[in-house]
């Protein structure tokens, strides 16, 4: 079986991403166990979260977590309180100047064999870059573990790829597990605008609207409109009446997130067929499969500015909340819907470090 050290290798990836589907999903399993291949290969490591991860119990649950495991010698970053949720040896290496209500987010070096710890401190994706951008000096690979509902961690901007953890968790059957994972993977694998002067232009005419505070374009061969909101509800009854002038628009840019509410004041204009829809990356569409399904019967096309690489996606059959499903069946139905992805159990018999 592939592990997902070999993965992150052969991708030429320097910072990967790890992003659940749900709490529970095996997520910091899975960050854990591709920290530990790494290191077994003597390259030098750095661990950051986007959130919240390791602590030793789930604040809404009351369960116990697993600890981030750092391997010795790799880096950390967190913030100064968190380190006495667990008694790891760890070495002070830099402050990052980011102070928090747990105190200053420093650089740190694990000094034993393996450091449990708790990473916390970064919850702005701009400290999040920043941080990176330090740790790119002192490590050959940066793993990030998204926290709950903070998928942007996996922003092409900041992880050239991701993995992505599914599991039980998700549904009592293995049939509702494999469907709202296909669901959710829908818009992390979107494509990617492939002309490169088309993905220029279109970027800087984001950028535009981002500086203006706008929620982007509506485009035709011989007009653009610029939105005056940048919340989806406005965006909404903006865009109903754009498509009602019947200027043959084609192209619909999006500062923002593409949501139900759009889909919706689409699918009630006839003149929406045929438009191509761009947001800036996967993490930016919250659709089910409906709202896809409707698209595309309308000829509505979603493209990315910057697709998400994700190297594989990883299962966890346990359940806390409620009811096990079979390991085997569960590796096998998704493997069976995701066939152009690795998909890794790491827990299992078959997979080795």
């Amino acid at each position: 079986m592939t592990r997902l050290a070999d993965l992150i290798l052969d991708s030429e990836s320097s910072t990967t991403a790890f992003i659940g589907l749900a709490k529970n999903a095996g997520k910091t399993t899975a960050f854990n166990q591709a920290g530990r291949e790494l290191a077994a290969e003597n390259l030098r490591l750095a661990l950051l979260s986007y959130g919240r991860d390791g602590e030793r119990f789930d604040a809404v649950t009351g369960k116990e977590k697993p600890a981030v495991l750092v391997p010795e010698g790799a880096f950390f970053v967190t913030a100064e309180k968190a380190l006495t949720t667990y008694s790891s040896r760890a070495e002070l290496v830099a402050s990052t100047g980011f102070s928090t209500t747990r105190g200053e987010v420093s650089i740190y070096r694990c000094r034993e064999e393996i450091c449990q710890v708790e990473l916390t401190g970064i919850n702005r994706t701009s400290t999040l870059r920043m941080i990176r951008n330090r740790l790119s000096g002192l490590a050959d690979f940066i793993l990030v573990d998204g926290a709950l509902d903070r998928r942007s961690s996996a922003l092409p901007e900041l992880a050239e790829s991701a993995v992505i953890s599914t599991g039980a968790v998700l549904g009592s059957t293995i049939d509702r597990v494999v469907a709202e994972t296909a669901s959710a993977l829908l818009s992390l694998k979107l494509l990617g605008v492939a002309d490169r002067e088309e993905r220029s232009r279109y970027k800087k005419l984001l950028e535009k609207a981002c500086s203006l505070n706008s929620g982007g374009w509506l485009l035709s061969s011989r007009k653009r409109e610029m939105f005056q909101e940048k919340i989806s509800l406005n965006i909404k009854q903006e865009l109903a009446g754009l498509l009602a002038r019947k200027e043959d628009y084609n192209l619909l840019i999006l500062t923002g997130a593409l949501t139900g509410e759009i889909v919706r004041a689409l699918l009630a204009k006839e003149e929406s067929r045929g438009l191509t829809v761009i947001v800036r990356d996967g993490t930016r569409v919250f659709l089910n499969l409906r709202d896809f399904n409707l698209l595309k019967k309308r000829g509505i096309t979603i493209k990315v500015l910057d697709p998400i690489n994700i190297l594989a996606l990883t299962v966890n059959p346990h359940n806390p909340e409620g009811r096990d499903l079979d390991p085997e069946l569960l590796l096998a139905a998704l493997k069976e819907s995701q066939p152009d992805l690795p998909v890794i159990n790491v827990k299992s018999q078959d997979y080795y470090i």
